[in-house]
């Protein structure tokens, strides 16, 4: 999602302001797992067998070992897999799909 996840959220422009409730459930949701929110994410994304790959952005040398540390962490546990999906209700495509943000 263009980093609308993990962005700080006074950066969330106004049109996008919906998923600020659901960012902050699945932050809680991290928090009590002992994760940050990127490693939630990631592992979400690992946590589905028919994933076979998870593209991610890096600025920096230190994001990429991170990512490749969270990678091979694996997949979330059964229990906080399910606190997210229970966390993310279904979403307007105007908000999942960047190329509409704009709009």
């Amino acid at each position: 999602m263009q980093g609308l996840l993990l962005m700080p959220e006074e950066r969330i422009r106004p049109g996008l302001s919906a998923i600020i409730p659901v960012r902050r459930a699945l932050e809680k949701v991290a928090r009590e797992a002992g994760c940050t929110m990127a490693e939630l994410c990631m592992r979400y994304a690992l946590s589905y067998p028919a994933v076979a790959s998870v593209l991610t952005g890096v600025d920096t040398p230190e994001q990429m070992r991170e990512n490749l540390r969270v990678a091979a962490v694996g997949p979330l546990p059964a229990a906080v897999l399910e606190r997210v999906r229970a966390c993310v209700p279904v979403l307007p495509e105007s908000l999942v799909r960047p190329a509409l943000w704009g709009r």
